[in-house]
């Protein structure tokens, strides 16, 4: 009985060195893979590094640009910003001098040697006291009255005198 149990023992032995050799192949084929793959994940970790340094870099490039681009920005806001403020400064002095001003008589300045001749200051009608408080009642008036001035005096004027006289015009407006 003694052999049997060594016969039976034996057997167990055997059978577990199989399986151990068995298990060591398919540990061996898992592990070859995993070298394999080791491989490839040292190529992508590469590509990263790479990737990140370009990005890193591009961004330097981005900041640098966004950076200029602002400053550009900042000065022509700066720049809008104090022209914005003397235009207001030109139309309040034009608003002053509006409510300021006085009928006289007036001739536009001398071009190609003729000069527009607007009619005398006591010949000015008495509307104008009643519109000179009121702006754009004021600025309609007188386009209208600059036009029929301009209308009158097409002989006595070139087409220089009339642009330069439509050219206040609507630097009035």
């Amino acid at each position: 009985m003694m052999l049997d149990y060594r016969l039976l023992l034996d057997g167990i032995i055997i059978l577990l060195l199989v399986l151990t050799i068995v298990y060591a192949a398919i540990l061996n084929r898992r592990l070859t893979r995993l070298r394999g793959g080791k491989a490839e994940l040292e190529a992508a970790s590469r590509g990263f590094a790479e990737a990140a340094l370009r990005l890193d870099s591009n961004l330097k490039g981005l900041k640098s640009t966004a950076e200029g681009a602002g400053n550009v920005l900042q000065k022509r806001i700066d720049r809008a910003s104090a022209l914005s403020q003397q235009l207001g400064d030109l139309i309040d002095r034009a608003g002053t001098a509006a409510k300021t001003a006085k009928p006289a008589r007036r001739q536009s300045p001398k071009a190609r040697g003729r000069v527009i001749h607007t009619a005398p200051a006591d010949e000015m009608p008495l509307v104008l006291q009643d519109v000179a408080d009121d702006t754009p009642k004021a600025r309609k008036f007188a386009n209208k009255q600059l036009s029929g001035l301009a209308e009158k005096n097409v002989g006595a004027a070139s087409g220089g005198d009339l642009a330069d006289l439509l050219a206040a015009l609507e630097e009035l407006k």
